[in-house]
């Protein structure tokens, strides 16, 4: 009890009689005496000088007048009392309480203060000028040094400010701090009865001296060494959430402030933060702050490397669920099915092998199923995540046949084992999965995982290789092996061969292109023609045009143009991608890319259907050249040959009749209506998607051959076929009736009028007379009914038509792979249409046009014929017809004959006379590429004995 009371002070002021602790004192001076902080500050200094009145000797004097007795306790002196002044010790004692008190101002109590003061002004701060050696007690006191003795009243103001709430405080500091470019650290906090004070100094205070080694070695901005800047800043908080703030933002002692060092307000961090979650990338986020804020402001020199460590600061990575990758993968399959992880299969080591991810998003479930039935295009891609893993694409057309992504697999290994996982989720989801064509590169694995899973539809989808994969990889090959001259003429052949339309051609290059690697004597070439035969030429019909017969694609670009949006677009060529950021970037690009393409159609923009405008091109270009060619008609009504003026070239442009667009979206020409699927042409600059300027051309000569109106149903109503056929042996089924011409067709209707007069005239005889004058009393009713029924037949017509277009369509799907089911449904269908015949016909005037075959055109082979092999056919035996517009003056009609009997130099059946008086009419001399023959006297005035037919091939001696 007496120690408590021993501890409690009396209150300084006269006429309070408050005594209490110090802390408590304190407060009581503030709040009743309206105390500053300069006097609470005094009073602390007076109360430590008090306590060390108490503990120091010889400072305690008897209050006793003419008694000199000191001591140095005050313990002591209260024993002198009671022992020596113990009459008058009350007195004494409420003498000596008094001077207790820091309301006497004692000489002693006076020294003590002056020698407290000067040992604070030894440990306080310098003034930060060199001359000046001036110490200051607090950062107060320094500012007023700075402004009474060195003259700049201008600067260094303290600022007092109260604010109510921290929001209202933190905006204030905020603009503070960058209108002066300061930043604050903080150097200690106290706290009393609920009043927290920080105080904060210049970062630019103090001194460091780096220790790197092996790193450069940075100027640091700490360089004011044993002295102190005059900036600070102290905050008190109050017991009610108001704030006190006393700063001052005045620099002094160090290097200019510069901009591009200091650190990020909070206001700063918010803009940033504002930026990243508008999904704007860290280009877009640099970009915009640079542009907006000038060079006076932290935000014009944001960094790559500062918005990374604000997205790790507060999370806000695109797709991360957890600091651990498998994990946050995990926990993205589990919590967010929109993402569209059907199956992860976690590593078996750090590697990543083992490691499987199919994702299919719900939104490319509907494009799986309704758009996979014509085209299917897999590709794999490397160097996309910070691990040792492949992406795979499978990409479908939509109706603009534009390339849509339908699914994704993450893996490790692409084999054909992983790739079976892939389309083991594509089976779960469409089942009835079967695509007409399906392209990928040369690797083997995309097709063997996919005919695993969808075994029934090994014999119906086309299998084919992208050209530019293997025009890329023979050219690779060629500059390895072949001697830098020879590369260019050997990728020339070689892009003949992928890109020539007719088989008969494509045995001719490939002659043209193993003789020439033949005379080219070394070694390495005999290896090129080797590997390409063992390679190329076995597999051909995987990558030739020949064979990939009205294939809407002959590359897979689509799924590399994916590729390059998804690494250089969207992740802008980063490796240190995480899983989780990779599947959120391809989600988010499919999602904005449907999206896209949704309001360009519905806005009607060109680059909605990128092959329409490449048709408008080449309609544009074939109007402006379509002088230079001119037009000349076959036997076939679908064909016409198209000449060009300039060297004579030949093209056979040919309708087909196998569209099955739909009328609103589709790739036809705008202007001539011409369709890439319905006419054809034997040039080499076939694309899929759209014709050549020599189907525009044909089409502008001859708009009623080449009927370009839609004659089909949408593409919805027709089902992809799901019959088994054989890959092995393409053919197609040519199940155009071949109707006889308009003379014929009079001379049966003339043979089916007279017999309906002779049946008439038998009723007559048979006494039925009454009839025929009812017939005519009733003429007009009868035209009347006649023309009911005329209108009813028409659109019975139409509706044949229309059929039997459906039909023949289906039946060219099935005919790509030419197997007995095939055949015998195309029979069936044949033996249905003959029947029609007859009855329309009659027996006697019906002749059955049968099958074009391969034993039609003098082959042994009776398989059917592709229509490129016809429209080869039908291209030898009209260039006698050339060879007369070339020789009007004769007009011999053995040129239309199939056999040779004229030479087709002269065009004469007897050779002309030599000089030295020889003639013969043998045809003895052969081209060594077409079948065409010539006198040996017209060989020897040619030009290098190249032929004029092909243009081509040599002539040879026969015999």
């Amino acid at each position: 009890m007496n120690n408590c009371q021993s501890n409690k002070i009396k209150c300084p002021e006269i006429g309070c009689d408050t005594v209490t602790r110090g802390d408590n004192l304190r407060r009581h001076l503030k709040n009743v005496h309206k105390y500053t902080e300069d006097q609470v500050i005094l009073f602390n200094k007076t109360l430590k000088s008090m306590k060390r009145i108490e503990n120091s000797g010889n400072v305690w004097n008897c209050p006793k007048e003419n008694c000199s007795t000191s001591c140095s306790k005050y313990s002591g002196i209260l024993s002198h009392l009671s022992r020596m002044h113990k009459d008058e010790q009350g007195v004494l004692k409420k003498k000596l309480e008094q001077d207790k008190s820091v309301h006497g101002k004692l000489e002693f109590v006076v020294q003590i203060l002056k020698e407290d003061q000067e040992k604070e002004e030894k440990s306080t701060l310098n003034c930060v000028f060199d001359n000046c050696c001036k110490k200051s007690a607090n950062r107060e006191k320094l500012c007023e040094h700075l402004r009474n003795d060195h003259n700049m009243n201008q600067r260094f103001q303290v600022e007092n400010e109260k604010f109510d709430s921290k929001a209202v405080f933190d905006v204030w500091l905020n603009k503070r701090k960058e209108s002066t470019c300061t930043t604050f650290v903080s150097c200690g906090t106290a706290t009393d009865n609920n009043i927290t004070t920080q105080y904060f100094k210049c970062s630019y205070e103090g001194s460091y001296d780096s220790i790197a080694t092996k790193n450069r070695k940075k100027k640091s901005r700490k360089q004011t060494g044993e002295k102190c800047c005059s900036a600070f800043m102290r905050v008190v908080k109050n017991p009610d959430e108001s704030y006190s703030i006393i700063a001052c933002f005045d620099h002094e002692g160090h290097d200019k402030l510069d901009w591009a060092k200091q650190k990020y307000t909070d206001a700063q961090i918010s803009v940033i933060k504002k930026l990243i979650d508008e999904k704007q990338t860290n280009e877009q986020i640099i970009a915009k702050l640079r542009r907006e804020y000038p060079d006076s402001n932290r935000l014009h020199y944001v960094l790559n490397e500062d918005i990374r460590v604000i997205r790790e600061r507060f999370d806000l990575f695109d797709g991360r669920c957890d600091k651990n990758d498998l994990t946050s993968i995990q926990k993205l399959k589990e919590e967010h099915p929109e993402y569209g992880i059907r199956l992860l299969r976690l590593p078996f080591n750090s590697t990543g092998q083992g490691f499987i991810l199919v994702m299919i998003l719900p939104e490319q479930e509907e494009a799986l199923k309704k758009l996979s039935w014509r085209v299917v295009v897999l590709d794999e891609t490397h160097n996309i995540t910070r691990y040792d893993l492949k992406l795979t694409t499978m990409l479908v057309m939509d109706e603009n046949d534009r390339g849509v992504p339908v699914g994704f697999m993450l893996s490790n290994c692409s084999s054909t084992e992983e790739l079976r996982f892939f389309f083991r989720e594509v089976k779960r989801i469409f089942p009835e999965f079967c695509p007409e064509v399906f392209m990928t590169d040369e690797a083997g694995a995309f097709w063997n995982a996919y005919v695993y899973e969808f075994p029934q539809n090994r014999f119906i989808t086309l299998k084919l290789w992208c050209r530019w994969h293997v025009i890329r990889a023979l050219g690779k090959r060629a500059q390895e092996t072949l001697k830098a001259e020879h590369v260019y003429y050997v990728m020339q052949l070689l892009n003949l061969i992928m890109r020539t339309p007719s088989e008969y051609t494509l045995k001719s290059e490939l002659n043209k292109l193993y003789s020439h690697l033949q005379t080219l004597d070394y070694e390495n070439a005999r290896s090129f023609a080797k590997y390409f035969k063992k390679r190329y030429e076995k597999n051909k019909k995987l990558w030739c045009t020949v064979y990939r017969d009205n294939s809407p694609v002959q590359t897979s670009m689509m799924a590399e143009s994916w590729n390059s949006k998804i690494k250089r677009e969207r992740l802008k060529n980063k490796l240190q991608i995480r899983v989780d950021n990779l599947t959120y970037n391809l989600r988010d690009t499919c999602l904005d890319m449907m999206i896209q393409r949704k309001v360009e159609i519905a806005r009607d923009i060109a680059r909605a259907n990128l092959r329409s405008c490449e048709q408008r091109k080449l309609h544009q270009l074939a109007v402006k050249l379509q002088l230079e060619f001119e037009i000349e008609e076959t036997s076939e009504e679908s064909s016409v040959f198209l000449i060009e003026k300039k060297n004579q070239t030949v093209f056979v442009v040919t309708y087909e009749n196998r569209c099955i667009c739909d009328t609103k979206k589709n790739s036809h020409c705008e202007n001539c209506g011409v369709c890439w699927s319905n006419v054809t042409c034997t040039c080499t600059d076939q694309v899929s998607g759209r014709n050549c300027i020599h189907c525009h051309i044909a089409v502008l000569f001859r708009p009623s051959i080449f009927r370009t109106e839609k004659a089909n149903p949408d593409v919805d109503d027709i089902v992809p076929a799901n019959s088994e056929t054989n890959n092995e042996e393409e053919s197609e089924l040519n199940l155009e009736l071949d109707l006889e011409n308009d003379d014929e067709y009079g001379e049966q209707n003339e043979n089916m009028k007279g017999a309906g007069d002779h049946d008439i005239e038998n009723s007559d005889d048979n006494g039925d007379s009454e009839n025929v004058i009812d017939m005519e009393d009733g003429e007009d009713t009868d035209d009347e009914e006649n023309e009911k029924y005329r209108d009813i037949a028409m659109a019975n017509i139409t509706s044949i038509k229309n059929a039997y277009n459906c039909i023949e369509t289906q039946l060219r799907s099935l005919s790509r792979n030419s197997t007995s089911k095939c055949a015998k449904i195309s029979s069936d269908i044949a033996q249905v249409f003959e029947k029609i015949a007859r009855e329309l016909v009659g027996d006697k005037a019906f002749k059955s046009p049968g099958l074009i075959t391969r034993a039609n055109l003098g082959s042994a082979n009776s398989q059917p014929l592709t229509a490129n092999a016809v429209m080869n056919f039908t291209m030898q035996k009209k260039s006698k017809n050339i060879r007369k517009r070339k020789h009007p003056q004769d007009e011999d009609e053995n040129h239309r004959q199939e056999s040779q009997i004229c030479c087709c130099i002269c065009d004469q059946k007897e050779a002309p006379s030599s000089s030295s008086g020889e003639s013969s009419s043998e045809l003895n001399m052969q081209c060594s590429v077409c079948p065409f023959r010539a006198h040996e006297v017209c060989t020897r005035n040619l030009r290098y004995n190249i032929c004029s037919i092909c243009e081509k091939g040599s002539y040879f001696n026969l015999f």
